[in-house]
């Protein structure tokens, strides 16, 4: 090709190019955005949650095309990210959000320990009396094999996550139960690491916990194989969890809307963090939560630190 074709041909390409630049930019004639009003997927904000919600938060990064970090207690988040916490989790930047999903603190068991113990309180279930009936015993005292030693039970720290005190308020809002001390065997920062670590090491660690419900689903496949597997069990009254979605910024505001709508919120419950929306399916494995307690009075919640602390 000569000279001055090839520099013609460079010339219409440049043009075409230009255009097509202009046309994308500018959108439809009535000023409706163009194509590019999408966000590219690295353009959203990351979301940043507990490790209890870190398979909510997976499932939800998965379908925005977006990616999750884990928000320690009393951490920080990274600048422009969206955190689904406890209101009172939250960190000091962030104002509380709209609540994106609510989960029931349950008590929760490997099943053949649960069985075992079920039977012994005569009812088959296992209630917040017939947990604590299990307090300072052999397991061959219960009814057990003698194998499996002491009754141990795991907690999260009711000091450092909202979660954890409304955990604790089920055992200790009366008082803190006889032989609870020499019970409690596994303590963690929050309860999704309390879970993680009963997952991980099976029934050596803790024959049962008392948690949220959504830190209990995250590990049902996690623990075949580790113990059998977990029952849960609904305290009633028992206390209830409500996570908010919170983050600074236009980019924020708009993916939080976003968890708000229908499809988003099914996979909000098929994680096992019950929707707002009421709409979706829970994991097979849950069940009917009791009635919701009363929410905590500052009162209620100093006398439950007290007595924390107290016990340690």
């Amino acid at each position: 090709m000569s000279g001055w074709r090839a520099a013609l041909v460079a010339v219409c390409i440049g043009g075409a190019v230009l255009l097509a630049g202009w046309l994308v930019g500018r959108g439809g004639e009535d000023g409706d955005p163009g194509t590019t009003a999408s966000p590219a997927a690295g353009d959203l904000p990351v979301l940043a949650c507990p490790i209890a919600l870190e398979r909510v938060c997976g499932e939800l990064a998965g379908s925005l095309g977006t990616s999750v970090v884990r928000l320690e207690p009393e951490g920080s988040a990274p600048a422009g990210a969206v955190v689904l916490a406890a209101a009172a989790d939250l960190p000091d930047t962030l104002e509380p959000g709209p609540v994106v999903g609510r989960s029931p603190v349950v008590i929760v068991m490997w099943r053949e320990r649960a069985l075992v113990l079920g039977a012994s309180c005569g009812t088959g279930e296992i209630d917040t009396s017939c947990l604590a009936s299990a307090f300072d015993r052999t397991w061959a005292e219960i009814g057990g094999d003698d194998g499996w030693g002491s009754f141990k039970l795991g907690l999260a720290d009711p000091t450092r996550t909202e979660a954890a005190l409304a955990a604790w308020s089920v055992l200790a809002d009366a008082g803190i139960p006889q032989g609870l001390a020499d019970s409690l065997r596994l303590r963690s920062d929050d309860d999704g690491a309390l879970l993680l670590e009963m997952a991980q090491f099976g029934d050596s660690r803790a024959d049962a916990a008392v948690a949220t419900e959504v830190a209990v689903a995250a590990q049902f496949d996690n623990v075949l194989g580790r113990g059998g597997r977990f029952e849960v069990y609904y305290p009633d009254p028992g206390p209830w969890v409500e996570f908010v979605a919170s983050g600074a910024g236009g980019k924020a505001e708009r993916l939080i809307a976003r968890l708000l709508e229908s499809d988003l919120q099914e996979v909000v419950a098929a994680a096992g963090l019950r929707p707002v929306s009421g709409a979706g399916e829970l994991p097979e494995g849950l069940g009917d939560p009791g009635t919701p307690a009363p929410p905590l009075d500052e009162a209620r919640r100093a006398a439950l630190i007290e007595a924390w602390i107290d016990l340690e």
